[in-house]
């Protein structure tokens, strides 16, 4: 059975795209992904994440952290010719 954003989670009961299955205070619950600038964290055990999500898609790479992007000196919306 898949959860929803604020559920109850688990192995067995994975939770919803951009949300991850977060352990915080002794129990597990699903949480939205972190957004650039936001706390992160790529560790996890049995799918299930300690303390903070890992980064949503479109919003970097977990650094030191903090969801940065890892070319933050382009310019989003310019193409090169």
């Amino acid at each position: 059975v898949v959860r929803s954003s604020g559920q109850l989670c688990s192995a067995r009961s994975p939770c919803i795209m951009w949300t991850c299955c977060r352990n915080r205070g002794g129990e597990s619950r699903c949480y939205p992904r972190t957004r650039r600038g936001g706390l992160c964290s790529n560790a996890q055990f049995n799918g299930t994440y300690l303390r903070h999500c890992p980064c949503a898609p479109g919003h970097g790479r977990c650094l030191s952290g903090s969801c940065k992007l890892e070319n933050s000196n382009r310019h989003p919306y310019r193409q090169r010719l």
